[in-house]
């Protein structure tokens, strides 16, 4: 092998053969930024929509040590379902494709952008 010549585990190329999905269209990719405005926007209507889960969980946690794992579980899982209700991939993707869609603004109408999301519902 002469020096400098890429061998298959060093290429870049991907390989079609062993199923890996081909590389993101750059067009169609998110910018760190905006994948993490994104995220923190809808984290915001969780943590606003579960609030009471969550301040319930709280509640039962304070001033417990390691009897929180067993005596809190039920209020750990209530306040983590009700966040998973509203960040999940679903609602993720839909406001990545609004915000594709509306052109990939740098300063995008977030009212526009989190529509429904609020409305979530369980799943």
């Amino acid at each position: 092998r002469t020096r400098g010549a890429p061998d298959a585990a060093r290429s870049r190329v991907p390989n079609m053969a062993s199923g890996a999905p081909p590389p993101p269209d750059k067009a169609e990719k998110v910018s760190r930024q905006a994948m993490n405005k994104i995220v923190y926007k809808i984290t915001m209507i969780a943590q606003e929509e579960c609030a009471q889960a969550i301040e319930d969980f709280n509640l039962c946690a304070k001033g417990r040590a390691f009897s929180m794992l067993w005596a809190c579980r039920g209020k750990y899982h209530s306040s983590q379902d009700c966040v998973h209700r509203f960040v999940n991939d679903d609602n993720i993707d839909m406001v990545k494709r609004r915000w594709f869609d509306a052109g990939r603004p740098m300063a995008p109408n977030w009212d526009d952008l989190l529509k429904g999301i609020r409305e979530s519902p369980a799943k």
